[in-house]
């Protein structure tokens, strides 16, 4: 962050906020190729993770593409049109946060641990006896086929039940968001200790800062 202040200021739109329409609108876009691509390449094309928690090698490539092709090609046009260093920092850290939320961050644990119970219960270990009374039916979904569906595939032209996932999705929001709220917090309490005093480098940090620099 320190770095990004060093930057020279060529024109009125460095000196302003990024967080501007087309910022947030080219983050979001880039946040779904994420969410959609990296669950798919991990559990259906079983090969290398474009984002896996704290890796983001997805939001890396797909932020190359957005700067060397679409802001280069918006430069050569007119260089008013192309994105300004603050936008394109702002369309990186939404695309970073988005590698964590459709993979082991949060959504390749989540999905299983609320279905788990049903699709694994057996009566070897019942565990419908043992364990379903305890577990409150708006926290898990209580369609089994549905579930089934999770695990295995739906038939061809039935898609998703969406309806027996509402609910209990809808019970975790509030923890969810408990939990990204309090880390917000305690990153913006150690925030000066990491960058003042101590003044760590941010490994991943630097090579989005390099595609952005105006040199």
């Amino acid at each position: 962050i320190s770095r990004m202040s060093d930057a020279p200021i060529h024109d009125e739109t460095e000196r302003g906020s990024g967080v501007t329409v087309r910022s947030l609108l080219t983050g979001v876009v880039l946040a779904v190729c994420i969410s959609v691509g990296t669950p798919y390449g991990n559990m259906v094309l079983r090969g290398s993770y474009l984002a896996i928690d704290f890796s983001t090698a997805g939001a890396i490539f797909l932020f190359f593409i957005l700067v060397f092709f679409v802001h280069t090609a918006l430069g050569l046009i007119h260089p008013r049109l192309s994105f300004s260093r603050a936008e394109l920092i702002v369309v990186y850290i939404m695309s970073i946060v988005s590698c964590s939320i459709p993979t082991m961050g949060l959504t390749e644990y989540l999905l299983p641990i609320i279905s788990g119970a049903t699709y694994y219960a057996t009566p070897e270990n019942e565990w419908a006896t043992l364990i379903h009374p305890y577990i409150p039916s708006w926290l898990v979904p209580q369609e089994f086929s549905a579930v089934k569906f999770f695990y295995e595939g739906s038939p061809k032209g039935l898609g998703i039940p969406w309806s027996a996932w509402l609910v209990p999705l809808g019970a975790w929001l509030p923890l969810i968001f408990a939990i990204y709220f309090s880390m917000i917090c305690m990153i913006a309490m150690l925030r000066k200790q990491w960058i003042v005093r101590e003044r760590l480098a941010f490994p991943l940090a630097q090579v989005p800062l390099a595609m952005t620099a105006d040199e």
